[in-house]
């Protein structure tokens, strides 16, 4: 018999840990590489709100956040002009801010689970910083991009302030922006510069100038 839906609304604020498998690779003409992976751990907040059957609404705010090293994967070219592979550690900072909205359909077809379809709203941010290798200065990239979730949750109420569901969405994702920049306060910059693989050779310092 399918249960009573709740008048009232039900507010929740939960943390969570946050554990995500990072694979990461970038296309070079062989024998050029650019690869990084790595497990990142990090933590989420979020608060929720699924109104009774007086007011069949659904909200939901995230926050996550997850500082991770991984490996990052590379070669260089030494001075007899032959490639060799390096490994170096690369920190992470991935963040996420998500507003979701929906409609609570309780007992759906007098069923005993309630379904409810949302969409609404996402926002990622990613920093990468590559260390020094040798003579390749390290450096940071930061990379933004917003989405559009679609999704859906059955979740089957077994007490007044429990439940278990399933939540299926669809990060419909935009183009982002991205930009590059040195990892260090005090640089040298020369109009001399070997790309390598996606890194940067130092060249001669007579050649540099100091910018800040």
């Amino acid at each position: 018999m399918p249960n009573s839906p709740r008048i009232r609304g039900l507010h929740t604020v939960s943390a969570s840990l946050v554990l995500n498998s990072f694979d990461y690779n970038e296309d070079f003409p062989p024998p050029g590489k650019s690869s990084e992976n790595g497990w990142l751990l990090g933590m989420g907040i979020h608060y929720t709100y699924k109104g009774g059957s007086q007011l069949p609404l659904y909200g939901k705010l995230r926050f996550d956040f997850s500082p991770s090293g991984t490996e990052y994967g590379s070669n260089e070219e030494t001075g007899l002009g032959f490639r060799r592979d390096f490994t170096e550690t690369s920190h992470n900072w991935f963040h996420r801010i998500e507003f979701d909205a929906g409609f609570v359909f309780h007992d759906a077809g007098g069923s005993f689970i309630d379904i409810t379809p949302y969409t609404g709203f996402g926002y990622r941010f990613w920093r990468r910083e590559l260390s020094d290798h040798n003579e390749l200065l390290g450096y940071a990239e930061d990379y933004s991009w917003s989405y559009l979730p679609i999704g859906v949750i059955a979740e089957i109420p077994i007490a007044s302030k429990w439940s278990i569901g399933l939540d299926v969405a669809w990060p419909h994702e935009d183009h982002g922006v991205s930009t590059a920049k040195p990892a260090c306060s005090k640089c040298c910059i020369c109009s001399r510069v070997l790309c390598v693989a996606g890194r940067y050779r130092a060249c001669p310092i007579e050649d540099c100038v100091l910018i800040s």
